[in-house]
């Protein structure tokens, strides 16, 4: 059942289950799938999960079900997020790697964008266990509270040696109930979807001054022309935009209830 449900769960991800798609040839094997979709879903550099296989899988279904939106659009949005994260912390990494040609501009957006994605993982999960306090649900918490972090199950070598840090494997998250205060989470979450808004808007403007956008011009409607505006939000003002109505929603809803 484990390798049907990998299988299930490439498909769904758009990832090959032939090392040759074309002949469909050389069928990768329950290993490889696994290790491709934790890629897909969390960004190269994962270490993986700690436990039995099947268990594993199971974990990666959840994981694939958060994506596609099935546990509801705050948890969908912070694991997309951790991802986008993650490769963008992957491309900062090789972009300083350099010695020689370095794009100051180039590095100066890349890390503007793990700062984005970074700070809108944590609005939307704190966004997420806000809603299943204020509703008495258990929490799905896909991924642990300080993944974020760069030193996360860090594991420095022995005392006198000269290998370098080793990443540790995951363990597998489990549902529980939230026992934080409502109250609480919903005023952390209010600022982390603040602090969203600065870093994607920082990241945005990096990214318009390379693309050389030009400014936008707005028409009075008394003109009689229709709004002829191209939005210029990237993709991580859209999704903050989207976590301020939630949040507004959800402050609403508590104060309706008090």
């Amino acid at each position: 059942m484990s390798a049907a449900s990998l299988c299930f769960d490439a498909e769904r991800m758009r990832i090959a289950l032939w090392h040759f798609p074309a002949l469909r040839r050389g069928r990768k094997t329950a290993e490889v799938l696994r290790r491709e979709l934790i890629a897909r879903l969390l960004g190269s550099g994962h270490p993986g999960f700690r436990g039995k296989p099947a268990d594993i899988d199971a974990h990666v279904t959840v994981l694939v079900d958060a994506v596609q939106g099935k546990h509801g659009r705050a948890l969908q949005i912070a694991v997309t997020a951790f991802g986008n994260g993650r490769r963008a912390t992957e491309t900062l990494d090789r972009l300083t790697a350099k010695k020689r040609g370095r794009d100051r501009a180039q590095e100066a957006e890349a890390e503007a964008d793990v700062r984005q994605w970074l700070s809108i993982y944590k609005a939307s999960r704190l966004l997420y266990l806000a809603a299943r306090a204020v509703r008495g649900e258990p929490a799905i918490d896909v991924l642990p509270e300080g993944c974020e972090s760069p030193n996360y199950l860090l594991r420095e070598p022995p005392a006198g040696s000269f290998h370098a840090p080793v990443k540790q494997p995951w363990l597998i998250p489990h549902a529980a109930p939230v026992i934080e205060p409502a109250g609480e989470l919903i005023a952390a979450s209010a600022n982390a979807v603040a602090l969203a808004r600065a870093a994607a808007d920082a990241a945005n403007v990096l990214r318009l001054a390379r693309v050389g956008a030009a400014p936008v011009i707005k028409l009075p409607e008394a003109c009689g022309f229709g709004d002829t505006e191209e939005s210029r939000e990237s993709a991580g003002q859209v999704i903050v935009a989207t976590l301020e109505r939630f949040a507004a929603v959800l402050e609403n809803q508590t104060m309706e209830a008090a």
